[in-house]
C-alpha cells in the first residue's frame, strides 16, 4: 500500500494524514462531553488488561471494580518506586508492568539518577495518538492553508537518539516522529521539509547546518513543530555565519557542513537534493538586504504557524521568536511528558484540553503536601472535580505500565468546555529547575556537587546552583560558592567536572548540545562579605517567600543571583568535556 502511494503530492499526503486523524478527533469530542464516564471506563480497561502482570498480581487488580478500589490498593508513586520493575524489563523480563511488550525505554531526566527510563508500549503509543491526532485534526481543519505546505517536525540529533540498554532493549526513538504509527509516519514523511535521515548526524553544528539547508530549499514551508522556542531561534540565527556556504549548496544541490559527515550518510542526503539556482538567487536577494525582523517571513512567505512551548520558563523565550517571525501564529503546546500526554491545544480555546481519552488522571490540589515522602497521604481529585482557577499536581495511570504516577508538573485550570478542563502548565513542582527543557533535579545536583568536591578533598561553606540569563548569550547555570579554599585553576577544573556530570542528565545534555544552554560558570562570593546564605534568604524574603518554607536546597530556580551576591565570575572557560554524543 505504501509503495502505491509513494508519489503522493504534499497536499494529498497532508489531506490523507488529517483524514486518518478524524476518527480520533470525533471520539475525543464525544468523550469530552462526559469526562467522568470516559475516565472511569478507561481506568477499568487499563486494570483489566494488566491483571496478569507482576504489578497487577501484587496489587490485586483482579479484585478492582471501581476507582475507589483502585486508589485504595495502589499508592501514589514516583519513579524510584518503579525502578526495580524497570530493571527487570531492561534484563528482558516480560509482563512486568504492562501486558503489552515493551517496544523501547524512553529516557528522561531523573532525581535519584541522572536519567530515568520510561517503558514505551504499543498501548502507550496509542494513548499519545489519542491526544496528538485530535490536535492535528483541529489545527489543520481550522488553519486550512497548512494543508498546502510542508511541515518541519523537530528532529533529534543522533547524539540523543536510539541506543541499546544492557539488556538489548532499545532506548529512545530514532526520531521524534517515532510516536506515530507506521502508516501515519509514512504520510507525515511525504510532507516533511527536513528528511528524517538528518537525525543520524551526530555532530550538532553539522546537524544544524543540514537542517537549515533543507529548510531554506523549501519555499512552501507552512508549519513548524519544535519543543523549546530557543531551538528555533538558535537555528535561525546560525544562518548568518553560514550564509555564503548555504547559498552555494542550494545553488549546486550539494552539502558542505562545518564538519565532515560519514560518507554513506552524506551520499544518501545529497541524492535527495537537486540544484536550485532560482531559489538561491531568491534567497540571496532576501538575505543580503533585509534585517532579521523581516528576513525569515520573506524566506518562508507561506509559514503560518509554529507550535512550541509557551508556558512556564519557556514563556521568556517566546517574545524573541515572535520578533523573528512577525505575523506568524505561535500556538502553545500542551503538556506532553515522556511518561504521557496531559493536554493539547485547540484553536480558539484558552489553555489546552485535558487528553481525556489518553490516560487516567488524578490531581492533587495545590497546597496539599506533595513532597515524595508524603504522597501516600494525599487526597486526589478526578478530572470532573477540578475547579476553575485551581492549581493542581498531576498523577497518571497509563498503558505503558505506570500506575498513579506522580508526574511533578503543576497545572492551572483556565476554563472548561462542558465537563472538559482546559489547562495551562505553570511549572515543575518541588526541586526542579527547567529553563530550556533540561529538568535539573535538586537531589541529582546535590549528588553531583558532593562527588565533585569529594574528589578535590574540599567543600565550600556555601554553594548554590542557579540559572543565569545574559542579554545576548544563551542561558546557563552558575555555581555560586563562598569560602571554597581552592585556587582558581582548581575551581576551573571543578566547574568543568560538574558540567560534565550534569550532562549525564539526558535533557541537560540535549540542551547543551543544541546550544540552548551554555556551559556552567562559577561565581566566587567574597569571603569578607556577608554570609552568602544570609543574602540568599534576604533576597527570597524580598521576593515574598516565607522563610519558614524555604528548604535548604543547593538548587535555586530563580535567576538574577549575580546581582544579589557580592563577588565575581571566574573568567576561565569551562572545558567542553563529557557531552553525550
Amino acid at each position: 500500500m505504501h509503495r502505491s502511494l509513494s508519489n503522493l503530492s504534499v497536499v494529498s499526503a497532508n489531506n490523507l494524514l488529517i483524514a486518518s486523524c478524524l476518527k480520533s478527533y470525533w471520539a475525543f469530542g464525544r468523550a469530552a462531553r462526559n469526562t467522568e464516564s470516559t475516565q472511569r471506563l478507561l481506568l477499568l480497561d487499563l486494570v483489566r488488561r494488566a491483571r496478569s502482570t507482576q504489578f497487577g498480581v501484587e496489587h490485586g487488580f483482579h479484585r478492582i471494580r471501581s476507582i475507589d478500589e483502585f486508589r485504595s490498593r495502589v499508592p501514589i508513586r514516583v519513579y524510584t518506586d518503579y525502578s526495580h520493575y524497570v530493571d527487570a524489563i531492561v534484563q528482558g523480563r516480560k509482563n512486568v508492568l504492562a501486558a503489552d511488550p515493551v517496544l523501547l525505554l524512553q529516557p528522561s531526566s531523573g532525581s535519584t539518577s541522572a536519567t530515568k527510563l520510561i517503558p514505551f508500549t504499543a498501548r502507550l503509543r496509542e494513548e499519545f495518538m489519542r491526544g496528538v491526532k485530535p490536535w492535528l485534526a483541529n489545527l489543520y481543519l481550522s488553519r486550512k492553508r497548512l494543508l498546502s505546505g510542508r511541515a518541519y517536525w523537530a528532529i533529534t540529533p543522533a547524539g540523543n537518539s536510539a541506543s541499546k540498554s544492557d539488556g538489548a532493549v532499545p532506548v529512545g526513538f530514532d526520531e521524534d516522529s517515532g510516536y506515530f504509527g507506521s502508516f501515519d509516519r509514512f504520510l507525515l514523511k511525504r510532507s516533511l521539509a527536513v528528511p528524517d535521515e538528518v537525525a543520524a548526524i551526530a555532530d550538532v553544528p553539522s546537524f544544524q547546518y543540514v537542517t537549515l539547508l533543507c529548510l531554506l530549499r523549501q519555499r512552501n514551508l507552512a508549519f513548524a513543530s519544535v519543543w523549546n522556542p530557543t531551538f528555533l531561534t538558535l537555528l535561525l540565527r546560525s544562518l548568518e555565519p553560514w550564509f555564503d556556504a548555504l547559498l552555494r549548496d542550494v545553488r549546486a544541490g550539494t552539502i558542505t557542513p562545518p564538519h565532515p559527515m560519514p560518507g554513506p550518510l552524506h551520499r544518501t542526503l545529497t541524492r535527495r537534493l537537486r540544484p536550485d539556482r532560482q531559489r538561491a538567487e531568491e534567497l540571496a536577494g532576501v538575505l543580503g538586504r533585509l534585517p532579521e525582523e523581516e528576513r525569515f517571513v520573506r524566506i518562508w512567505p507561506r509559514l503560518q504557524l509554529v507550535s512550541c512551548w509557551c508556558d512556564g520558563n519557556a514563556s521568556r523565550s517566546v517574545p524573541d521568536l515572535r520578533r523573528m517571525l512577525p505575523g506568524v501564529e505561535i500556538q502553545p503546546k500542551g503538556l506532553m511528558a515522556t511518561e504521557g500526554i496531559v493536554s493539547f491545544p485547540l484553536v480558539g480555546r484558552p489553555g489546552s484540553a485535558l487528553a481525556v481519552r489518553s490516560h487516567f488522571f488524578e490531581f492533587i490540589r495545590r497546597g496539599s503536601t506533595v513532597h515524595n515522602a508524603d504522597l501516600s497521604g494525599c487526597q486526589t481529585l478526578l478530572a470532573h472535580e477540578l475547579e476553575q482557577g485551581g492549581r493542581y499536581g498531576v498523577i497518571l495511570t497509563t498503558g505503558g505500565g505506570l500506575y498513579r504516577y506522580y508526574l511533578g508538573d503543576l497545572i492551572e485550570v483556565v476554563g472548561f468546555d462542558g465537563q472538559l478542563p482546559l489547562l495551562r502548565f505553570v511549572a515543575k513542582e518541588d526541586d526542579v529547575s527547567d529553563v530550556a527543557g533540561e529538568k535539573l533535579h535538586a537531589a541529582h545536583v546535590e549528588r553531583v556537587l558532593e562527588a565533585a568536591w569529594g574528589r578535590f578533598a574540599a567543600a565550600p561553606e556555601f554553594q548554590m546552583l542557579a540559572p543565569h540569563r545574559a542579554p545576548v548569550e544563551p542561558p546557563c547555570y552558575v555555581l555560586y560558592v563562598q569560602k571554597a579554599h581552592l585556587g582558581e585553576q582548581l575551581l576551573g577544573g571543578l566547574a568543568s567536572e560538574i558540567d560534565s556530570a550534569l550532562r549525564e542528565n539526558f535533557h541537560y545534555n540535549h540542551c547543551r548540545n543544541l546550544g540552548q544552554l551554555g556551559p556552567l560558570r562559577l561565581f566566587v562570593v567574597g569571603d569578607d562579605e556577608c554570609p552568602a546564605n544570609e543574602r540568599r534568604l534576604a533576597h527570597l524574603a524580598a521576593l515574598g517567600r516565607k522563610l519558614g518554607t524555604v528548604k535548604p536546597s543547593v538548587l535555586e530556580k530563580n535567576d538574577g543571583w549575580s546581582g544579589v551576591f557580592v563577588g565575581r565570575f571566574l573568567s576561565f572557560p569551562v572545558v567542553a568535556t563529557g557531552g553525550q554524543s
